[in-house]
């Protein structure tokens, strides 16, 4: 069994009224740790090869600023309850936790039910990562769960080392909050920075019995793909290649719907419009690519012309990019939004990548190391200034890339040297199994596909 200290949090002491004390008795009058969060120091087993297991259990003072996701904020979805964030959100404390945030901590359940009925968002993460449903189960408010939970909760959101709420009901010994977390479709194979699931923090049988439960309401996914409808003024347009025409039109759609077009990247786009071939898919530029890394709307020119005729924004679901031109089938830009609008982790977090060149080249792009780097911090990756010793990866680097499919060559991955094909090939290619020497044609797949692919040499 993982050390209970390591990758969740433990329940801090708190005052609860009695009318707040909903918890069932299998909850009810457990002993609580106190809300100082140690680090562990356990390894994570002989598999590792010595790996030790960094840890979630933090002190408030040591809480990173969205150290994980790459500074990824909240995205702005739905107008529907639990999904848009309004003025109560932006209410922040020093620690950036809402004033949902802290009516979770403290047990008040009805503040929690006022706030939620007033249409603020349960799913803001405060500035280290965690959201009012890890505060809840953590704390093992029940009542605030299940509130937190009917009102649009994401379930399985990650917050420090990618800790999930489930991770810390498990720990805790919370079996009702287990019980119902799964019931609202919580994810039992999550897995936090050290590859543990919420398995692996208990040995308790009726405790596993109830991680296997099979999710009843899951979160429904149109709660997710449909949410494109925007308030003009929330809207940043980007132009990615768009011809002269097209971008006559934007400029009038700009003028008719009041949007702002935007002339670079930046974290405030929230739709990237495109030309594309007749099979909708689009060429790979950098501002597709950064698109893709942090879960931007991705449309054809199709959407302005739809936009303009109705006179304001349209649903941009049946204009969304199929793909780019060498991986026309992949869906990537709705599984790289999907994956933002869940508040999922980047596509490269906890992975450490160190660039051998000062360009990149491949058959369809030229970056310089600057601007792939930008790439990689845009998917939660870390830019190292000096190349990896495979002999000594500090302990605090020694992470499971969240997007790494289990069992694969890349699970236990943490560490890459990238190159550009050509004359600069490294003579030394390292294969092992915390530390790989990849290319910059394998990179540029990663971000196509969304996905951290089985590496080719």
């Amino acid at each position: 069994m993982a050390d209970a200290e390591y990758g969740v949090r433990q329940k801090s002491t708190s005052t609860r009224t009695k009318s707040e004390d909903m918890a069932d008795d299998e909850d009810r009058g457990r002993q609580k740790s106190t809300s100082t969060r140690t680090k562990s120091e356990d390894m994570a087993g002989a598999e590792d090869g010595g790996r030790q297991k960094s840890t979630s259990t933090r002190t408030r003072s040591e809480d990173m600023a969205g150290a994980e996701d790459g500074g990824r904020q909240t995205p702005t979805t739905s107008k529907k309850r639990g999904m848009t964030p309004g003025k109560k959100d932006l209410k922040r404390n020093a620690k950036g936790e809402t004033p949902l945030h802290v009516a979770c901590i403290k047990g008040n359940a009805e503040q929690v039910k006022a706030l939620l009925e007033t249409g603020v968002t349960p799913n803001t993460k405060d500035n280290a990562g965690w959201t009012p449903l890890h505060e809840a189960a953590s704390h093992g408010y029940t009542q605030i769960v299940r509130l937190l939970l009917e009102s649009g909760a994401l379930p399985s959101v990650p917050g420090v080392h990618n800790a999930t709420p489930l991770h810390d009901a498990v720990s805790n010994k919370l079996l009702n909050i287990v019980r119902l977390l799964v019931k609202f479709g919580a994810d039992p194979l999550a897995r936090d920075s050290s590859g543990n699931t919420p398995r692996d923090y208990t040995e308790d049988e009726t405790m596993l019995v109830a991680l296997e439960g099979a999710p009843v309401q899951a979160l429904p996914s149109d709660r997710l793909a449909v949410s494109g409808v925007l308030d003009p003024s929330r809207v940043f347009i980007l132009a990615s290649e768009l011809d002269p025409k097209h971008l006559l039109e934007l400029q009038q759609l700009a003028q008719c719907v009041r949007i702002r077009i935007l002339r670079a990247y930046t974290n405030e786009v929230t739709h990237v419009v495109t030309n594309v071939a007749d099979n909708n898919t689009c060429s790979p530029s950098l501002a597709i690519l950064h698109g893709i890394l942090q879960g931007k709307w991705i449309v054809n020119t199709g959407w302005i012309t739809a936009c303009n005729k109705a006179g304001h924004l349209v649903d941009p679901l049946e204009y969304e990019v199929l793909g780019t031109s060498q991986f026309p089938n992949s869906k990537t830009p709705q599984s790289a939004r999907i994956n933002a609008q869940k508040l999922l982790p980047g596509l490269f977090n906890n992975c450490h990548m160190f660039l051998t060149e000062p360009s990149f080249v491949s058959a369809q792009l030229i970056l310089s190391k600057t601007e792939l780097a930008a790439l990689v911090r845009a998917g939660g990756g870390k830019i190292l200034s000096r190349e990896p010793d495979p002999e000594f990866i500090p302990a605090e680097e020694n992470l499971v890339p969240y997007h790494a499919p289990p069992g694969g060559s890349l699970s236990l991955c943490s560490h890459y040297i990238i190159y550009s094909c050509g004359p600069h090939v490294p003579q030394m290619k390292y294969n092992m199994r915390h530390i790989k020497t990849l290319s910059f044609d394998w990179l540029l797949e990663c971000i196509e596909t969304f996905s951290l692919v089985e590496p080719f040499y």
